[in-house]
């Protein structure tokens, strides 16, 4: 077992199974299995392909930690040991993803470094997020710089790109705080999705039972903001006016009128 991804790097032999990862992966892939550090731990990657990915999974966890590989190329059954399992099949396909998700168990970690065709990550994210993450787990979508190529079906801010699906999902992550605030009001993303977090070509996602977050406060106000004193030629009418909710949010949304009020404001000599 390897203390890190980088001695990893510098010790992998040559003519081992061929490793295909960006540069900025690799502190991230130190951060995440850091978190599991000697934990026995079940971990997930789709698509496995050579197998070089496979082996450092193995080198980054403990010798009971178990791996599981998912691709569509019969050739990658080669891959399987003591520790790993491969599963064979297309990630495309709904009944395949499914069976696997029934058979395959809970994980800690999953990976998709697939087909990175985008509606083939949105799929395969909503299966095995909800159905195999376990709480405190992390799903690692890789190459999401597909959602913005044209062969894949992408393009910049391209509906339907799984950097599209992504960004709406940091609105349901913060649904708590909009209209919706009621659990039966919001979705299960809102509900399992801890955080949210864009790399550069990659999207991670953390999970766990999400409930409606709750303000807690502590000491006493030095500042008494309600009655705070407004001076300026227009410091009694601003007295009297911010006491109505609804001017109060037109100068919120106002650069204006938010400018004029901060002017208003008494400095102390």
């Amino acid at each position: 077992m390897f203390q890190n991804v980088k001695e990893f790097i510098a010790n992998y032999p040559t003519e081992s199974p061929k490793i295909r990862k960006y540069e900025n992966y690799i502190d991230f892939y130190e951060s995440i299995f850091l978190k599991f550090k000697n934990q026995d731990i079940r971990v997930l990657e789709i698509g496995v392909q050579h197998g070089g990915s496979l082996e450092l999974w193995k080198a980054l966890t403990t010798p009971s930690s178990q791996i599981v590989g998912l691709d569509i190329l019969p050739q990658t059954k080669q891959h399987e040991d003591e520790r790993v399992r491969i599963f064979v099949g297309d990630q495309g396909d709904e009944r395949f993803l499914t069976n696997v998700s029934n058979e395959a168990g809970e994980f800690d970690i999953i990976i998709d470094d697939g087909s990175h065709i985008p509606f083939h990550q949105k799929a395969t994210f909503e299966k095995f997020f909800f159905e195999n993450l376990r709480d405190g787990g992390i799903y690692v979508v890789e190459d999401c710089h597909t959602s913005y190529w044209r062969d894949y079906g992408g393009g910049l801010r391209k509906s339907g790109s799984f950097i599209e699906f992504s960004k709406t999902l940091v609105d349901e992550v913060n649904a708590w705080h909009g209209q919706r605030k009621k659990a039966e009001e919001v979705s299960n993303y809102t509900k399992q999705i801890r955080a949210i977090r864009f790399e550069s070509s990659m999207v991670i996602f953390e999970k766990a039972q999400m409930t409606a977050p709750k303000n807690i406060e502590l000491g006493v106000e030095t500042i008494d903001v309600k009655t705070l004193p407004v001076a300026g030629s227009m410091g009694g009418i601003m007295n009297r006016l911010r006491k109505v909710e609804f001017l109060r949010s037109l100068v919120r949304r106002s650069p204006f009128l938010w400018r004029l009020m901060s002017k208003q404001i008494r400095r102390p000599d």
